[in-house]
């Protein structure tokens, strides 16, 4: 706020009035919000619905209700018809998975930081790239199922070896499988639905055995429909 004093003076010079004039000023949302870095790289762990996956955090250097931001998606990002992967939340910028996200997978969209006072006409946003890299499960994960299957060597080409469904007794329906990556490739070949095949030739002497690790997860909406 800013003080000023104004004299008055009467022509005479006799006497003199003062007045003190004090003018505050308002203000106007004149500033875009600014996100504290330019880009964000963020890693998924974890990667189940409903997971942390990181923030992103932007200031304004408006005051009061023109200072107060709300997070979301921009129109930039297309997703088909598909869900969004992620979900963040509108006053904090905190995200989520908003589905289990599939391992070893980058995921790239912007988010955007707006001020959400008055008039919309007024709003001003800021945009933001943001990129997300699915990491490989964790092997330290103590929901993971150990099963053995014995196949003899020389088993041909797109036998069936097992239904993956039949581990999962309470949860077999809409349930979706994804063999993560190995470092070498290997003859045997994972459905989405859950079905194992020989995919190459099994040569005890050359490899006596494999080791797979499998990503099953349900998919809510699918389960649900069968259940009805």
């Amino acid at each position: 706020m800013m003080k000023i004093e104004v004299s008055a003076v009467e022509k005479t010079g006799n006497e003199s009035k003062m007045c003190c004039l004090n003018i505050q000023l308002l203000d106007v949302n004149d500033n875009n919000p600014v996100f504290e870095r330019p880009g964000y790289l963020l890693f998924a762990k974890d990667l189940t619905n409903g997971s942390y996956i990181g923030s992103v955090i932007a200031t304004d250097a408006d005051e009061g209700e023109n200072a107060e931001l709300r997070y979301g998606l921009t129109d930039l990002v297309e997703w088909g018809d598909k869900p969004s992967p992620i979900y963040i939340e509108e006053t904090s910028g905190r995200i989520y998975a908003n589905t289990f996200l599939r391992p070893a997978t980058t995921y790239k969209f912007f988010l955007q930081a707006c001020d959400q006072f008055g008039d919309p006409s007024f709003h001003r946003c800021t945009k933001v790239p943001v990129m997300i890299v699915a990491k490989n499960a964790s092997k330290s994960d103590n929901t993971r199922i150990v099963h053995h299957i014995y196949v003899d060597e020389n088993t041909p080409l797109k036998t069936r070896l097992i239904d993956l469904k039949t581990l999962f007794d309470d949860e077999r329906w809409g349930m979706t499988f994804i063999k993560l990556r190995t470092k070498f490739p290997v003859p045997i070949k994972i459905m989405r639905m859950g079905e194992v095949f020989v995919d190459g030739p099994l040569d005890y002497e050359s490899v006596s055995g494999y080791e797979l690790k499998i990503l099953a997860f349900t998919d809510t909406v699918s389960n649900n429909h069968h259940r009805q």
